[in-house]
């Protein structure tokens, strides 16, 4: 979420520790799995930053996004890093498979939290004019949205992994409303700043359409559905983000 990134992350890890947990790691392992308070102070950092941004008026503007910048590149480093070190560890362990496909999961999860943050830093620099103030007429330009659009896709992606993990239609329709819905919020913008006709224009507009039942039509897979159900919608959402990835 948008400038609650720690809390995002504690949530994700939280979920990581019972998954690996069920792979029955040594205490070592899990020690230094637990040792991740830099991560979380890292994204505690970043929230409060990214807060001030948001609040700054145009004389302390520039300088809230040069902190906020510089406390994303903090943290891109302690996650690198700490990433590392549990990969390091994983490949001693006697469940070493399961732990690094795992941490491969909680790789991604780091990413989503990142991306979100560079798009916001992208779309905060894109906006900003020289004296600090905010130019309104380039709150909606391609390049912000864009990055938006592609945070939106690596949650998207994400998630379909985790359902992947364990697919359960109800599962499915719990989550299925956010991630198009983050995505379309985003494509529906970066389609106004496209040419009319364009084949770019095109290409958007059809892959929006069929994503708007999922996010505003209330579309969902029925009460009787099974799992066998869940995993050709899952196939074709993913074939959608690659082609989005490529508009």
């Amino acid at each position: 979420m948008i400038g609650r990134w720690k809390a995002e992350w504690e949530s994700k890890k939280k979920l990581f520790e019972a998954e690996s947990g069920k792979k029955k790691p040594s205490e070592k392992y899990l020690g230094y799995f637990r040792k991740s308070s830099g991560v979380s102070s890292a994204f505690g950092t970043l929230d409060k930053a990214y807060e001030k941004v948001r609040s700054a008026k145009p004389d302390k503007r520039i300088a809230a996004l040069n902190t906020f910048e510089a406390a994303l590149k903090a943290a891109e480093r302690t996650c690198m890093d700490y990433m590392k070190i549990l990969q390091k560890e994983a490949a001693k362990e006697s469940s070493k498979r399961d732990l690094i496909h795992l941490l491969k999961v909680l790789q991604k999860d780091m990413d989503a939290c990142l991306e979100t943050a560079r798009a916001q830093l992208v779309s905060g620099k894109e906006i900003t004019r020289n004296d600090g103030s905010v130019d309104p007429t380039k709150i909606m330009q391609e390049k912000s949205l864009r990055a938006m659009l592609k945070g939106a896709i690596k949650k998207a992606a994400l998630w379909i992994q985790v359902v992947e993990r364990d697919v359960d239609p109800a599962e499915f329709n719990k989550g299925i409303q956010k991630v198009t819905r983050d995505i379309t919020q985003n494509l529906g913008n970066l389609i106004k700043t496209q040419q009319k006709g364009s084949r770019e224009e095109k290409a958007m507009a059809a892959l929006l359409k069929e994503l708007l039942p999922w996010a505003n039509g209330g579309k969902k897979l029925g009460a009787n559905a099974d799992f066998e159900d869940v995993i050709p919608e899952l196939f074709k959402l993913k074939k959608m983000l690659a082609a989005l990835a490529k508009v």
